[in-house]
């Protein structure tokens, strides 16, 4: 969302390091419950 990619611009003081996975089973249950409960607020009566 920027001019700038931080991610492929190279800069001799400052670098990007990206670790993956990283509280992946916690975003998931968080999404997971999220949208349980967007379904349920669009069909109350189900």
């Amino acid at each position: 969302g920027s001019w700038v990619d931080l991610l492929t611009m190279r800069h001799p003081m400052h670098a990007v390091s990206v670790t993956s996975r990283v509280l992946e089973a916690e975003a998931a249950d968080l999404m997971r419950t999220f949208f349980q409960k967007q379904r349920h607020k669009s069909r109350p009566f189900a």
